[in-house]
């Protein structure tokens, strides 16, 4: 799988990530941001998150742009708001699978502010 500081975006909101074909687990921060990606921009293609847990916001994805995610599984992922994502832009999602996410406070699944949903 692939650890989190191991990708490109890393700690850099105004960066764009494509990732596709990827297992990537376990990581967690205690910081407010996602476990795994901050960026303006993501699209998350055919991979798969499980057991990632964020600070405040976003188990996996925090993204202050598009975000775009087609072909996920994300299983048990965690944070304190958005499970999965924090989305503060415009959210697609198509074909993907998402079970035992929690979040502690709202939105098991992600939190939505801004923007606009297409599911």
């Amino acid at each position: 799988g692939v650890r989190a500081n191991s990708l490109p975006c890393f700690g850099s909101p105004n960066c764009a990530l494509y990732l596709s074909v990827s297992t990537v687990s376990n990581n967690a921060i205690k910081s407010n941001n996602a476990a795994v990606i901050v960026a303006a921009t993501a699209t998350l293609q055919n991979s798969k998150f499980e057991s990632n847990r964020g600070g405040f916001a976003a188990g996996v994805v925090q993204s202050s742009g598009n975000l775009y995610i087609k072909g996920g599984t994300f299983n048990k992922n965690s944070a304190v708001r958005g499970g999965v994502f924090a989305a503060y832009g415009t959210l697609n999602i198509q074909d993907s699978t998402f079970s035992e996410n929690k979040a502690t406070k709202s939105g098991g699944v992600g939190l939505i502010r801004k923007g606009s949903i297409t599911v």
